[in-house]
């Protein structure tokens, strides 16, 4: 999981367009026809675009290169500062991988399921 500050998108909608998206492009590679409202090009330019916001995240939010090292810096701060950072990174989404092996068994399952 990486974390990438996505503010115009909620949690739940990111976690649908980037599955939805990754499984079309795993299914095109497999050779298999996908039928989808939006071009594969521009699927993969999307998804390419939100793993380059998750580096850039990263890069200016080195306490939030993870879940985890996230939850140990905000711990780290005082109260008050804790409770003005949050505001700050509301915005901030886990963006799922699918080069996690967990993740890669979910996106390969969702492959082999028919197509609605």
């Amino acid at each position: 999981m990486r974390l990438a500050l996505v503010p115009e998108w909620a949690q739940n909608v990111l976690n649908g367009m980037v599955t939805v998206m990754t499984v079309n492009l795993m299914r095109v590679q497999a050779g298999e026809p996908v039928s989808s409202g939006i071009d594969l090009a521009w699927q993969s330019y999307l998804l390419d675009r939100l793993q380059q916001r998750a580096e850039a995240t990263r890069q200016m939010l080195q306490g939030a290169a993870s879940p985890a090292r996230l939850r140990q810096t905000l711990r780290a701060l005082p109260p008050v500062t804790r409770t003005r950072v949050m505001v700050e990174l509301a915005g901030l989404r886990c963006l799922p991988e699918p080069g996690d092996p967990a993740l890669a068994r979910f996106f390969n399952r969702r492959c082999r399921l028919p197509t609605p």
